[in-house]
C-alpha cells in the first residue's frame, strides 16, 4: 500500500524517475516500446506522476450536513471526517511510516520500574497476544 501508487514497485519508479529526469524525459521513458510487453506503471505521463507524488499524504477530508427532524438552524450542522480504512492503508502504505511500525508488545524498564508509553507495552496487549496463540 504505496498510496496513491498501487503498489512499491510503481512507487519506487515513480521516485527514481522523479529525482533523476526532467519531465520531458519522463514522459519519453514512458512511451518505450519496452512497456509494451512488461508491467506499465499505474501513471503514463511525467504530468500525472508529479501531481501523485505533490498529493498531500492521507485521505481527502470529507464534509457531511446534517439535519436534525424538528430542529430548525440557521446554519447547517456539518459533520467533516475522513474514511477511517482510507486513513489506516494511507498510514501503512506510506513508506517513512512503514520502517517504523512495530506490531510486538514490548516492556520498557527503568532500573526496577516499569514504564509505560505506548500501546505495545501495555499489560493488555500482552494479554491479547496470550488469547491469540493459544
Amino acid at each position: 500500500m504505496y498510496w496513491p501508487f498501487p503498489n512499491r514497485d510503481d512507487w519506487s519508479l515513480g521516485k527514481f524517475l522523479v529525482e533523476n529526469f526532467s519531465q520531458t524525459q519522463i514522459n519519453t521513458f514512458l512511451r518505450l516500446p519496452w512497456f509494451d510487453n512488461k508491467h506499465k506503471p499505474a501513471f503514463s505521463l511525467a504530468r500525472e506522476l508529479l501531481d501523485w507524488m505533490d498529493q498531500p499524504s492521507g485521505p481527502k477530508w470529507q464534509v457531511t450536513e446534517l439535519a436534525v427532524d424538528g430542529y430548525d438552524v440557521e446554519k447547517k450542522i456539518q459533520l467533516i471526517w475522513r474514511d477511517g480504512l482510507d486513513a489506516v492503508r494511507s498510514i501503512f502504505g506510506n513508506p517513512i511510516f512503514g520502517q517504523n511500525m512495530t506490531f510486538d508488545p514490548i516492556k520498557v524498564w527503568d532500573g526496577d520500574d516499569r514504564e509505560y508509553g505506548e500501546w505495545f507495552t501495555s499489560d493488555e496487549v500482552f494479554r491479547i497476544q496470550v488469547c491469540i496463540v493459544f
